[in-house]
């Protein structure tokens, strides 16, 4: 009878991230909240293609009443949304994906899939990776809940873009290619892995770059050398990424009239101010910057050393894939800069994955330090992480289009800041001596980020970081650091 009564504890801890995204998303539902808009309506008219006309031509359904228009509320105009043979711009990865919910429930079926699939994989992959490195489950168990649970993830889950998708595969591959001993992997594993990776360029063709990456360190561990001569094992695996850009070349070339371009004249910058702007944005900027959004991440700083000197290839795939996947975007101008309309640091979705590898062997090197009990400054960050999150949270469930990057072209604007919002109470009882904007960095404005302070307190507060952890690995037990399996 006990046993009968005895309740897995790890598995309800787990289901927290699922149902916060799944009653956030009801509650936008139902009280009229962040309705499709941006590039996602024209994500979900070739998902309507696919259901109601089976084929991939949306001409004729930006014509039509959808569901699609019906949750938009209105007509969509296409501008210059697809091609004149009639084939959407947009990657048809994500439309392939929700097609079957989109014909059982329509938009909001969509919705419900994504905050399903995200709120089981990100917890999912967080913990494998803080596990497999910090060799602690209590550990592993918080970050990965304190990481799920935070912006952007339960924000982002619901909403149609590729973007997180593609955070998810490449965080996922990037651990069965540093932490899961690839070598000894099954067939079948890597039939799954590599169908995974060869995903996606169907997304976005921008992510050719970090399925390159992928691909080619996939082949190097599957490289080995006999009598002087390089040979790879499982050569026929090898096709299935092959065979994918083949295939999203053919159908790019039928579509558009081009192998590797669907987006035609697209407005790029070159000039290094401009694209620095963007990168480090992405990073530290106080609305659209992982860090800002996820304090927790800034931890992952510490672990880099350590990072470095157990896994000099795990490091440097991850920094290769960081800056395959944002160096592009930063090269993005308006109206595309951060993402568009969209909501805030959509951009930096599919790379805030990769933080996962540094945070957890920062939280490795604090644990395995216990003479200044690090494990305790550990808790005290998780602690106010959460406390800052739970009022992010709070401002999503409060405001309307709060969350969107609705102010890129008005840089004055500032009242879409989550930190100005939270502090508000502490602003009116200071008057305007308190102003967290100020004190936060802060990547709009050409002619003012190389001269905000905050920028640079916070970049070098991250070299502090880095510098700390090389100090403490230098004085902890060595051997207690490398008993892993990588």
């Amino acid at each position: 009878m006990k046993n009968i009564l005895k309740i897995d504890f790890s598995i309800l801890i787990f289901l927290m991230p699922v149902t916060l995204y799944l009653f956030l998303l009801f509650f936008w539902h139902i009280n009229d909240f962040y309705n499709i808009t941006g590039d996602e309506p024209h994500y979900l008219i070739t998902v309507d293609s696919i259901v109601n006309d089976f084929d991939l031509k949306v001409q004729n359904n930006y014509q039509q009443e959808t569901l699609v228009s019906r949750s938009f509320g209105g007509s969509l105009a296409p501008h210059a949304y697809y091609s004149p043979s009639g084939y959407s711009i947009h990657g048809i990865g994500i439309a392939i994906l929700l097609a079957f919910p989109y014909y059982i429930a329509g938009v909001i079926g969509t919705k419900i899939f994504l905050a399903v699939l995200f709120g089981i994989s990100i917890p999912f992959i967080s913990y494998k990776i803080v596990s497999e490195v910090s060799k602690s489950k209590r550990w592993s168990t918080v970050i990965s809940l304190a990481f799920s649970c935070s912006l952007p993830f339960y924000a982002a889950s619901n909403q149609i873009f590729p973007d997180l998708i593609t955070g998810v595969i490449i965080t996922y591959a990037t651990y069965c290619l540093i932490l899961c001993e690839p070598k000894r992997k099954s067939v079948k594993s890597w039939i799954i892995l590599l169908l995974l990776i060869s995903f996606l360029p169907w997304l976005r063709m921008s992510f050719i770059l970090p399925f390159s990456i992928l691909t080619f360190y996939s082949v190097v561990l599957n490289t080995r050398r006999v009598d002087g001569i390089y040979e790879i094992s499982n050569k026929l695996l090898f096709l299935i990424p092959v065979l994918s850009v083949v295939l999203i070349a053919f159908y790019n070339k039928v579509a558009f009239q081009n192998f590797l371009n669907p987006y035609g004249k697209q407005v790029f910058t070159f000039t290094i101010n401009e694209i620095g702007l963007a990168f480090l944005g992405l990073v530290y900027d106080q609305k659209q910057g992982s860090l800002l959004q996820n304090p927790l991440l800034i931890i992952g700083f510490f672990g880099l050393f350590l990072f470095y000197k157990n896994n000099k290839n795990g490091l440097l795939l991850v920094l290769s894939l960081y800056v395959s996947i944002n160096l592009p975007n930063s090269m993005l101008t308006l109206p595309s800069l951060y993402g568009g309309l969209s909501f805030v640091g959509r951009f930096a979705w599919s790379s805030i994955g990769l933080w996962l590898f540094p945070l957890a062997y920062a939280v490795r090197l604090a644990l395995s330090f216990q003479s200044i009990k690090l494990n305790r400054i550990l808790i005290f960050l998780m602690t106010i992480n959460m406390l800052t999150q739970v009022s992010f949270y709070r401002v999503a469930l409060t405001y309307n289009h709060f969350l969107y990057n609705t102010n890129i072209q008005n840089i004055e604007n500032t009242t879409n800041n989550l930190y100005k919002e939270v502090f508000l109470p502490v602003k009116g009882l200071t008057g305007n001596i308190f102003e967290i904007e100020k004190l936060l960095p802060y990547y709009h404005d050409l002619e003012t980020y190389a001269s905000h302070p905050p920028n640079y307190l916070f970049l070098m507060l991250s070299m502090s970081l880095i510098y700390i952890g090389k100090i403490c690995y230098s004085k902890t037990d060595l051997k207690n650091i490398k008993n892993s399996k990588f």
